[in-house]
Parts: C-alpha cells; sequence; structure tokens
C-alpha cells in the first residue's frame, strides 16, 4: 500500500461546530506587513514543490469544503501534483473523500514531514495551507502559540480529543525539513497569531486577518489568492507579466466579494498580514 493511500487508512469522519464572532478589532483593507530585516537572500526557482494543504472543520452548509477544492485545484494549476500534495481533513465528506489523505491530528502531520524529510531538499519549496478555526491559546497553552482548532479525535494514537493544533506543534513537524524556502498561509480566525512567530528565517507567512480579528465563514480570500498566483493579469501590479505572492494577497484583500460586502463597516473587514524575515513577498512568485 502506497503512502497516500496509508493515510486515507487513517482518516476519520469527525463534525465540528463553531460560531463565529465579531472582529475583536477596527481594521481596514490595508494589507499590514511585517519585515525583521533589510536584507532579501535570492531565491532560485524551486526544483520541486511540496504543499500540506489542511481543511479544518466546517458546518453542515460545507462552505470551507468548497473553498478547499478550489484551492485544491489552484495548486494543482501552478505545478504542485497530486503526489506532493498531502491533503489532510478534519471532517470527511463525500466531496472530498476521494482527495483527502488522512485525518488532520498531531500523529498524521508529522507523518506527512516524516515523509517529506525524505523526499525534500535545499532546492525545494514547501507550502502550508490550512482553512478552518483559529483561536487564542488557553492560559495554560500560552507558551505554544496561538491554535488551530480540530475537532474530536480518535483515541487510536493515544491523543487528547480536546487537544488544539499548537504553532508549536507546527514547528515541532518542520524539523524533520529541508527546503529553500518556506510559505505559509492560514486563513481563519486570529490567524495573524498563528502565522507572525512563522514568518522567519527562509520563510513568508500569511494570514487572512490580524491577531485579534475573526474572518467570514463565507470569504473568498484563499481561493482567490491562489487565482491571482496563478497568473491573473489584474492582479499583476507592476506589469511585469507575472504574479508575487505580495500582489495575490492585496488581490484577494480588494477583491474578495464577502469582505468587500461589508466595506464600510471596518471592524468587520479582516486585515491580511505579511509576516517575513528575509524573503521579501514581492519576489515569490508560485506560478514559474
Amino acid at each position: 500500500m502506497g503512502f497516500k493511500k496509508s493515510l486515507k487508512a487513517l482518516a476519520l469522519a469527525s463534525s465540528l461546530f463553531f460560531a463565529l464572532n465579531l472582529n475583536s478589532c477596527v481594521a481596514t483593507s490595508i494589507v499590514g506587513k511585517h519585515k525583521k530585516g533589510d536584507s532579501y537572500q535570492e531565491f532560485s526557482k524551486p526544483k520541486n514543490r511540496y504543499a500540506v494543504l489542511v481543511l479544518g472543520a466546517y458546518p453542515e452548509d460545507n462552505v470551507l469544503e468548497e473553498k478547499a477544492l478550489k484551492v485544491y485545484d489552484g495548486l494543482k494549476s501552478l505545478g504542485f501534483s497530486d503526489e506532493n500534495i498531502n491533503f489532510l481533513v478534519v471532517q470527511n465528506s463525500d466531496k472530498v473523500k476521494d482527495l483527502a489523505d488522512g485525518v488532520f491530528t498531531q500523529y498524521t502531520f508529522n507523518v506527512v514531514c516524516s515523509y517529506l524529510s525524505k523526499k525534500m531538499g535545499k532546492e525545494d519549496m514547501f507550502l502550508f495551507f490550512y482553512m478552518g478555526h483559529g483561536d487564542y491559546p488557553s492560559v495554560e497553552n500560552l507558551n505554544k502559540g496561538y491554535m488551530l482548532l480540530k475537532a474530536v479525535e480518535s483515541d487510536e494514537f493515544g491523543e487528547d480529543p480536546s487537544e488544539s493544533f499548537y504553532v508549536s506543534d507546527l514547528e515541532a513537524g518542520l524539523e524533520a525539513l529541508n527546503y529553500e524556502y518556506a510559505v505559509f498561509v492560514v486563513d481563519a480566525c486570529m490567524s495573524g497569531g498563528f502565522v507572525k512567530p512563522l514568518g522567519k528565517k527562509n520563510r513568508v507567512g500569511v494570514s487572512s486577518s490580524c491577531p485579534h480579528q475573526t474572518t467570514w465563514l463565507r470569504s473568498e480570500f484563499s481561493p482567490l489568492l491562489v487565482k491571482a498566483l496563478n497568473g491573473e493579469k489584474s492582479a499583476d501590479n507592476d506589469g511585469n507579466g507575472k504574479v508575487s505572492l505580495e500582489e495575490a494577497v492585496y488581490y484577494a484583500t480588494e477583491k474578495d466579494p464577502w469582505s468587500k460586502k461589508y466595506k464600510g463597516i471596518k471592524s468587520w473587514f479582516p486585515e491580511p498580514q505579511i509576516y517575513y524575515e528575509d524573503v521579501d513577498p514581492s519576489k515569490v512568485f508560485l506560478n514559474e
């Protein structure tokens, strides 16, 4: 049995209902940029591209599910092969079951990273793309960083069913990986808090909101981001014939129909963020 088929055997149908809250801070449609250094490394076209795409828990109307499928197709158009897209889900359904490689747990994420560590090298690129729900850490887990919410899990792997996936959990899995540079996209409430510590050497992080904001469930930020990265002409602000990661974030921010509908109510309009140290997002092109 192949690796991806083995992961499918771990898949577990599960459900989680999450009530969206109003944003806790006032923001505008201006993208926030956060850099830690003044010099940037030059990155060549990656030899290979690998992605971990995560679909979080979603309500019964399957809004997030539809977005995840759009992103999956968009990644394939960008040159990510089916074999190199590791699709993990919190809950399964008929629409995603043929694509999903396993349930999203710390265990399966570590399994994927262990597998990728045997394939990836320093000339490759890594992408982590999450769509779902996020939140502040609990007081007793402040040292773990912000968290991504998961559904109740199987006891098969000895995991606490109430445990969430923290920034520290992500970092633990990434320790085994080699790559030239990595991109992290988190489309969730409070996602800026999750992404901020990831924006360090050889990395660039994108969040759909600032650390203290919620996002709209029906937002099209993620599909629009991937659409722009695939070469959407109207996203090419500098007219050089290609769309950078930074241009794609601006495009998704301005074109999201759900957010734009409420643009006049600033406290309800999440502010996407870009965090980086030495990876200039204006020079990252995923469609090359």
